[in-house]
């Protein structure tokens, strides 16, 4: 198993065209992202997960070549990233899908709770607040301060009675508010 130290170093290496430390970061993360891949789009048959992972390896390569995302120096935050490039791509992969066959999309923004528990088993704050600049579109679209405070919660791991207790409101209440952040964030992913 590669030290963080490694993968800091690879992730460094790329931002100066290192394809050997691409390869490495290739070889280390993209089983673990296909499988991702795999789940969000089972339901299309026009693309497969190498689709996406492809993608979503190019393009985050490209951009820490070109000197952004420059506060990802961390395995934790590396993965975070690319697991969210991965899910816009696949939500972007099954938006062109819907639109070839109508009424078949799975909406991947919808699980940006998930990715936040996927990206990383030691949770770190450096990791919070890359997922926190990541999901801004979204969360904007929540005009409710309540609403945002649920999904600023759920994004940070909290089940709903953890966020019931905090908030002093019942779990069908945080139930009902969860189920129209989906409903907001999903018909933000169709337009």
């Amino acid at each position: 198993m590669e030290s963080s130290s490694a993968i800091t170093d690879w992730i460094h290496s790329v931002r100066q065209s290192d394809e050997v430390a691409a390869a490495k970061l290739w070889d280390k993360y993209a089983p673990r992202l296909r499988n991702l891949a795999r789940r969000w789009i089972q339901a299309s048959g026009l693309y497969d997960e190498e689709d996406i992972v492809v993608s979503a390896y190019q393009t985050l390569f490209e951009k820490l070549k070109a000197g952004e995302f420059i506060d990802v120096n961390s395995r934790d935050a590396f993965w975070a990233l690319l697991a969210i490039i991965a899910a816009r791509k696949a939500n972007d992969f099954l938006k062109r899908d819907r639109t070839q066959k109508r009424g078949r999309i799975q909406t991947i923004a919808m699980s940006a709770a998930d990715e936040l528990e996927l990206a990383s088993d030691e949770q770190r704050p450096e990791m919070h607040l890359l997922m926190a600049e990541e999901c801004k579109g979204l969360l904007d679209q929540l005009a409710d301060p309540d609403l945002k405070q649920v999904a600023l919660l759920r994004l940070e791991g909290a089940e709903n009675p953890e966020i019931a207790r905090q908030m002093n409101l019942s779990q069908r209440s945080i139930q009902r508010m969860v189920k129209l952040i989906r409903e907001i964030w999903e018909k933000r992913a169709n337009e």
